[in-house]
């Protein structure tokens, strides 16, 4: 990792209420495929409860948390950011 310092940008895009989408991912046997428990949050008042909220309702599943945009991130001009986690189904996973 390296960490440098920057200028203030005020070309910084800022998000005050993002919608939060938490994906619990589990596999029922090693050879099997993962299944999708997926949620959206809502008017949560910063990063810090959505990933509280994810660790909580986890029950042991991975789990992955990304902030969207959009109150819909599904929709094909949603931009979605991951916070935590990694999706199990991508490929090169090492895991």
């Amino acid at each position: 990792m390296e960490a440098r310092s920057v200028e203030h940008s005020s070309s910084i895009i800022r998000i005050d209420a993002p919608t939060y989408r938490v994906e619990f991912w589990e596999q029922p046997r090693p050879d099997y495929a993962w299944n999708l428990d997926a949620w959206l949050l809502t008017e949560c008042t910063s990063a810090n409860e959505a990933l509280s909220w994810a660790e909580t309702h986890a029950n042991g599943r991975r789990y992955v948390v990304l902030a969207s945009d959009t109150a819909e991130p599904s929709g094909e001009d949603a931009t979605e950011m991951v916070l935590f986690g990694t999706d199990p189904t991508q490929a090169n996973r090492k895991d």
